[in-house]
């Protein structure tokens, strides 16, 4: 399997510590972004603001490889995983 150059959806990255979990997330926009880290990560309940920036598909590929213990194997998941929408990466402790 390759990875295509086309760009499928925008890539949004949540740090810490101006959240309270670390996540990256692929999105059509910010707001569904926002949506899937409310969800995904940190619960419907929650009642702190979260905050996130728009990060560069290269740079958002090279943090998935990077945090991942990877081998040829899951190089053909990874590459699925980066084209698709939702979240790519969560911090540790909620992994």
């Amino acid at each position: 399997m390759k990875m295509t150059t086309e760009i499928k959806h925008k890539y949004y990255e949540f740090n810490e510590p101006e959240n309270d979990y670390y996540a990256l997330i692929a999105a059509d926009n910010q707001g569904e972004a926002y949506a899937d880290y409310y969800e995904d990560v940190v619960g419907k309940d929650y009642d702190e603001d979260a905050s996130c920036k728009e990060v560069s598909s290269p740079y958002a590929w090279n943090t998935l490889i990077n945090a991942a213990d990877y081998n040829e194997d899951t190089l053909e998941e990874l590459i699925k995983q980066f084209d698709q929408y939702g979240l790519l990466l969560i911090s540790s402790d909620l992994g």
